[in-house]
């Protein structure tokens, strides 16, 4: 399996990611509007490239990773944001930040994870409950909590495995109590 951290960026690519905000902070309209118009700019030079993996970009574009039955790709056509808008929302800069850099977890949550599942054409829905487990005992150990489910599934996604799966391990994930 390849790499999972962050995809290789042209240095053109790299110039316009330095000028995106991933905090989320929304209180400086400048750096949002900032943000926004680099990311639509990134995002076109991305996919023109081909850049991003498909197990990533799965997570915004099918349904069943995305909010009741319908990709996070059409809720934002939905809302009134068509085509290459949606790459200059506010709050597709998450998304962004997951197609890029891959799931925002500690690297030592990250490698425990990866070394779990291995090869993902060997793992199985039946591994999901040793994977649980261990992705819960991490995330207490790095003072996550079920706020960080969705990160887990999604580095599912990135390490191969099937959406039922990384859903099984985000669920796992929803449980953990401090």
């Amino acid at each position: 399996m390849s790499d999972i951290g962050t995809i290789e960026l042209t240095n053109a690519e790299r110039v316009l990611l330095d000028q995106i905000d991933f905090s989320g902070q929304t209180n400086d309209r400048d750096r949002v509007l900032r943000s926004c118009t680099a990311s639509a700019q990134l995002m076109r030079r991305l996919i023109e490239r081909k850049a991003i993996p498909e197990r990533r970009s799965r997570i915004f574009l099918e349904p069943e990773w995305g909010y009741r039955g319908e990709s996070w790709r059409d809720l934002f056509v939905e809302r009134g944001d068509p085509g290459d808008d949606i790459f200059e929302h506010p709050s597709f800069l998450q998304y962004l930040r997951f197609l890029i850099h891959g799931s925002d977890l500690p690297d030592t949550v990250i490698e425990a994870m990866r070394e779990q599942v291995g090869d993902p054409k060997y793992f199985s829905l039946g591994d999901t409950l040793q994977t649980g487990k261990l992705a819960r005992k991490l995330a207490r150990n790095h003072g996550l909590d079920k706020r960080h489910a969705d990160a887990f599934m999604h580095l599912c996604a990135d390490l191969g495995l099937t959406y039922d799966c990384a859903d099984a391990v985000r669920r796992a994930v929803m449980e953990v109590r401090h």
